[in-house]
């Protein structure tokens, strides 16, 4: 399991990808091209790599959940 600090840098990262691809979605040259990741793809992994921090702050739980013990709220 990847550590907080981890998760922050690959985060860090994620949005710098998402800037780059906001600059400019692909890029070609001659023969070569270069096609960069969907800005979809990376909110995707944004968020859920901002969810998974969140659950280290919340010592592993889901912020906004409630456990149901016996399967019945009350």
């Amino acid at each position: 399991m990847a550590t907080r600090s981890e998760l922050q840098e690959e985060l860090a990262e994620l949005k710098a990808a998402r800037t780059r691809v906001l600059k400019a979605q692909s890029y070609g040259h001659g023969t070569r091209n270069l096609t960069r990741v969907s800005y979809a793809d990376l909110q995707r992994d944004i968020k859920e790599l901002e969810r998974r921090i969140a659950m280290f702050d919340l010592d592993g739980a889901i912020a906004g959940s409630t456990p149901v013990f016996g399967g019945h709220r009350g």
